[in-house]
């Protein structure tokens, strides 16, 4: 049931939070109670509201909140600044409150029967019955750290912000004169024939001289740079290392063999081979057929069907339902009537019948010390992790973390970002390598970590004992990487200069397949595609192939580099869909621009009321509740 609320509890913050201000104004709503020294500093007057410090800085709690997913726990005060994070909560809660002052004095006002139809109405809130649920309404606002007369003060200024902002928007209208060139736009898909010269198929013997290469390292630094490495010391625990330290006695192996026996029960299986027919007329047939003697294959090829099919070794739960009980009836060799299934109609041949049989305790005896050792493992685990937490408080070092705890210790003298050491490869031997790698540089140089879940059954602590900045592999180390970059080099200027060449040619009217021909290359038209790709279905054409084909009218020829080398392309078919093509298409258009069309007009109605009521903010009080 929680799981439920909790699902649920995330569309309460939609529905009620200014659900209706599209873009501009989805935030939460109220100021907390829980305020600490100067929560009554006015932070902002507008109209006849003030807006103290306790509001925006629960607005502001909840906003980082909302953030924290994105930029993470590690975040100071001058990057938030940098962000404009206060500033954007402030701006926020000045314009919804702009809109409260306006519907005031437009005289709309909200009554408690109002507030307690809406909340009730709200299926977030409903219990199993389908009518409001008390129970499941407190765990929501817990969920969600609100409380009651929070949640409830976010309703009522809904409600009287609603009939505005419906008002603002019944005026987003987008009109097809609006809609009908951009669908034509993102929707027009054009079809190419393309000839590629591929780079890799290019021969290249060129051997580059001592200064040919020299000055192509130097020109290519960034080529050859390698990345920042870092020399790590760390102790680690898992439940593995543990595991082997566990004593599970003999008693305790035979109560879990018992507890599980229906685990170790190995089911009777069956290898079949079936006729199947679409009608029961043609399966009848068979079955005489077979009763008189004939075999399986005969059959199946004088009556046809869909054909002799087998299956080798099936539990009764694997077979098709209707089928069970009948298919373990049959008797070794033995075949079965015309039996129906959503498939069609079966005739079942049994041509193997493998017996149940029960393992015995001596043959897994091994397996259950084992798992019962990695979960007595695991809880101990959770036990090391906090005493080495508790030896981290007190200022130990890794060296006499593992040495008082006996657990193991290790270095790594490279690892980069990726986890990867100078030689390229994957660093083996580390446990949770990706936590180990994201811990090792997120620690500052000659400090230590935190305890580290790697989230694989284990622990980490780990100091980062020096920094290897990035810095340009000298040549002589990497000399034969150089010489194949600097072919690889090669054969591209070469595929560009081939492909210029056929250019020329296409221009003068000579087809693609012709061009082709004689560089024993065979031209391909690539599926039609658009100027950007459906999120759910996304084109395989490279994306410069796309922007030259966008640039080149129908019939006409272009030059477009391509991943693998340099392409030709003509463009053979444009297709420009009206909006009478795709509906669907052009009403999920229509909403999007009516939702930007809503956002502008509201920008510009707020700006409109900071005229009419004013709105004053203390930048320097702004400034102090970072």
């Amino acid at each position: 049931m929680l799981d439920a609320i909790r699902k649920r509890s995330g569309s309460i913050v939609v529905k009620l939070l200014l659900g209706l201000l599209i873009l501009s104004f989805a935030a939460w709503g109220v100021g907390d109670m829980l305020r600490g020294p100067g929560a009554r500093d006015v932070v902002a007057t507008v109209g006849d509201t003030e807006l103290f410090a306790g509001d925006l800085r629960s607005e502001y709690e909840r906003e980082m909140q909302r953030l924290r997913p994105v930029l993470g726990d590690r975040f100071d005060p001058e990057q938030i600044r940098q962000l404009g994070i206060m500033n954007a909560v402030v701006q926020r809660v000045v314009a919804r409150t702009l809109i409260d002052e306006e519907a005031r004095d437009l005289g709309i006002a909200v009554n408690d029967s109002q507030v307690l139809a809406e909340i009730k109405s709200a299926d977030t809130f409903k219990g199993q019955t389908g009518k409001f649920d008390r129970i499941t309404f407190e765990q929501v606002l817990y969920e969600n750290n609100l409380r009651e007369d929070q949640f409830v003060a976010m309703v009522q200024g809904d409600l009287l912000r609603r009939p505005v902002v419906q008002a603002l928007e019944a005026g987003s209208t987008v009109p097809n004169s609006l809609l009908a060139p951009l669908h034509a736009y993102r929707e027009e898909t054009r079809t190419v024939e393309m000839l590629l010269f591929a780079a890799d198929e290019i021969e290249a013997d060129a051997t580059p001289s001592d200064d040919e290469l020299a000055a192509f390292h130097k020109e290519n630094e960034r080529m050859f740079t390698a990345p920042e490495y870092r020399k790590i010391s760390y102790a680690t625990v898992n439940a593995a290392d543990l595991a082997g330290e566990v004593a599970i006695d003999e008693e305790a192996i035979r109560q879990a063999y018992e507890d599980r026996a229906n685990e170790f029960n190995a089911p009777q299986r069956r290898s079949i081979e079936q006729l199947v027919f679409t009608d029961q007329k043609s399966a009848d047939a068979a079955h005489v057929k077979l009763s008189s003697g004939e075999n399986f294959d005969a059959v199946a090829a004088e009556i046809g069907g869909m054909g002799k099919t087998s299956l080798s070794l099936l539990t009764k739960d694997e077979f098709p339902e209707e089928l069970q009980e009948a298919v373990f009836a049959i008797p070794q060799g033995g075949f079965s009537v015309p039996l129906q299934s959503p498939l069609g109609w079966h005739i079942v041949r049994i041509t193997k019948i493998e017996r149940s049989a029960q393992r015995s305790f001596d043959e897994v005896k091994a397996q259950l010390r084992d798992e019962l050792a990695k979960e007595k493992a695991i809880e101990s685990l959770y036990e090391m992790a906090n005493r080495i937490e508790d030896e981290l408080a007190a200022g130990a070092s890794i060296n006499e973390i593992a040495t008082s705890l006996n657990i193991r210790k290790g270095t790594v003298d490279a690892i980069d970002a990726s986890g990867r050491g100078p030689d390229g490869k994957t660093l083996a031997g580390v446990a949770g390598l990706p936590a180990f790698a994201k811990a090792a540089f997120e620690t500052d140089a000659g400090s230590q970590s935190e305890l580290v879940d790697t989230g694989k059954d284990g622990y980490i602590i780990l100091r980062v004992d020096s920094v290897t900045p990035p810095a340009v592999r000298p040549l002589n180390e990497i000399r034969d990487m150089a010489v194949n970059a600097w072919q690889g080099m090669k054969r591209s200027e070469i595929a560009k200069a081939l492909a210029e060449k056929a250019l020329e040619r296409a221009k003068g009217g000579e087809a693609l397949a012709d061009i082709g021909k004689d560089a024993g290359i065979t031209p391909e038209i690539l599926p039609p595609f658009k100027r950007t790709p459906d999120r759910n279905s996304p084109s395989a054409t490279p994306r410069e192939v796309v922007t030259v084909a966008f640039a080149t009218h129908k019939g006409n020829v272009g030059l477009a580099p391509h991943p693998d080398g340099y392409a030709i392309i003509r463009v053979t078919d444009i297709k420009t869909p009206s909006l009478s093509d795709a509906a669907d298409t052009g009403k999920a258009e229509r909403d999007q621009i009516r939702n930007a069309i809503a956002g502008d007009l509201m920008a510009q109605f707020s700006e409109s009321l900071r005229l009419k009521h004013g709105a004053s903010i203390n930048t320097q009080l702004v400034e102090s509740l970072y």
